[in-house]
Formats: C-alpha cells, sequence, structure tokens
C-alpha cells in the first residue's frame, strides 16, 4: 500500500485546494493507495482533478479527509475513474462530504487559447467532469454545516456541473447535519447528472432528501436514473425520506421500462414547486 498522508515538503493543512494531489494535465494512475487524513481549506481534502486532468485510481481507500467543500475530492474537469475503492468518514464542512463537482465557470468553461500575434482569440468549450464508479462504497461521509451556510451532499453534491455512474456500488450511512441539512447522500443544484446502476443505498440521513435533493432554477439541466438499486432504511427530518425536490418551475418526473437493451419512457407525471 501506497500511504499518501502528511507530505515532508508542505504540510496538507497549508493548502487551499488539494490538500494531497492536484492533477492539472495529464492522468494520475493510483493503485493500492490509502488517502488519509488530508487537509484542505477550500476544496478537495486529498484530491482536485483540474479541468485538463484524469485519474484512475483502483482498489484504494480515501478516509478522514476534509476540506471547506469536498472532503475527498474536488472534480473539477476531466475525468475519472474509481474502481474497487472505498470513500469513508471524509467531511466537508459546508458541501460534498466525499465528492464534489464544480467547475470553474458553469455550466461549461470557456477557455481562452492564446494566440499568435495579430491573429484572432480563439475559444474552446471544455466540458464538465465525469466520473466513473465501479465497486465502490461511500460509506459515513458527512457534510456538516454552519451557522451561515446549510449543510448539503453528505456523499456526492454537484453544484451545477457534473456528471456521474456508480454501479454495483455501496452507499450507507452518509449524513448531513442541521434543521436545514439537504441530501443526505447526493445532492445536486442547478444542474448534474447522477446514473446508479445494480447498486445499495440504505441507511443516509438528512433533514430534506434522505438519498436525493435536487435543486433547480433551471429546465433540463438535471438527469437522475436509478436502474436496479435497493433503497433501505434511510431517513428525513422533514420532507423526502427517499426524495426531496425544489424548483421554481414545474418538474417532470419520467417512469422508464428497460427491455431489449433500451429504456422506453411511460407516462409523465408532473410535480408542483
Amino acid at each position: 500500500h501506497r500511504d499518501l498522508h502528511s507530505f515532508p515538503t508542505r504540510r496538507s493543512s497549508d493548502l487551499q485546494h488539494a490538500g494531497g494531489i492536484a492533477v492539472a494535465r495529464g492522468t494520475f494512475y493510483c493503485q493500492d493507495c490509502i488517502f488519509l487524513s488530508n487537509v484542505a481549506r477550500e476544496s478537495g481534502g486529498a484530491v482536485q482533478i483540474k479541468t485538463h486532468g484524469a485519474a484512475i485510481i483502483s482498489h484504494s481507500s480515501f478516509s478522514r479527509n476534509s476540506a471547506r467543500v469536498g472532503g475527498a475530492m474536488h472534480l473539477a474537469g476531466g475525468s475519472t475513474l474509481l474502481s474497487y475503492v472505498a470513500l469513508s468518514n471524509n467531511a466537508a464542512r459546508e458541501k460534498g462530504g466525499a465528492l464534489l463537482f464544480r467547475a470553474p465557470t458553469l455550466p461549461y468553461t470557456l477557455a481562452k487559447q492564446v494566440p499568435p500575434k495579430g491573429e484572432e482569440a480563439l475559444y474552446a468549450v471544455v466540458p464538465p467532469a465525469t466520473a466513473t464508479m465501479l465497486h465502490c462504497s461511500l460509506e459515513n461521509n458527512m457534510a456538516i454545516g454552519s451557522a451561515t451556510e446549510a449543510a448539503v451532499g453528505g456523499g456526492i453534491y454537484f453544484d451545477g456541473s457534473g456528471s456521474a455512474s456508480l454501479e454495483r456500488s455501496h452507499v450507507s450511512s452518509n449524513s448531513v447535519m442541521g434543521p436545514d441539512a439537504e441530501g443526505g447522500c447526493f445532492a445536486i443544484r442547478d444542474g448534474g447528472v447522477l446514473y446508479l446502476r445494480d447498486s445499495v443505498v440504505s441507511n443516509n440521513s438528512a433533514a430534506y432528501g434522505a438519498v436525493l435533493r435536487v435543486h433547480t432554477q433551471r429546465k433540463g439541466d438535471v438527469s437522475v436514473l436509478f436502474n436496479n438499486v435497493t433503497i433501505a432504511n434511510n431517513s428525513a427530518l422533514r420532507y423526502g425520506g427517499i426524495v426531496s425536490g425544489y424548483s421554481h418551475a414545474h418538474a417532470m418526473v419520467v417512469p422508464f421500462t428497460f427491455a431489449g437493451g433500451r429504456y422506453f419512457r411511460s407516462e409523465e407525471r408532473r410535480v408542483g414547486k
């Protein structure tokens, strides 16, 4: 095992972002690693993946890492693959106990390319972060909150962007603290894509939305699909033992049927604000 804890050149608690590793370009490969007790003052207690970075992490664990947002990881862009990774007992002071999806500019980053002298500047649209999680566990992660900021997303928080796919994973006992806390396990604000398949979600807790809290002011920017997921023993202090949502407009709840390798949409149900 490689224990990524307490770097000798600089204490992780002195870092603003990425208490352990920041990936700005290229791909970070990691196998049989332990990310333990790393701290960042702002985001990404252990790891931050930036716009042009990527990470492949397998058979590893993130435990007791902390930051203001994104206790274990801040995914600001690029792509991340987690396989047989355990994220447990990580904490955020405000949002995203384990993972935070937040791009520099939402919902996409418009990156200016430096042009040759005399030529017009070029711009490139950089898509938001994506994460694929296979055979992973999210357990006992927490967002704490404060007197001025409600805790949101005990496990994963999507702040206007990001896409996460979890398959054959176990999501348990994540929580947010406080009377207005939202999304014990997952929380999406104004944009994000969440796909959960062949997994178990249990014993998560929040005031609003023990499993999922959605808060959006934009149309069509949130997509959530659960396929063959066992959901059990989750609890909400106020509303939504499973899901709680808020929208300034109406939202559509659309059930799907999966057959022959395809999803078929059945009748739509309109829900209020």
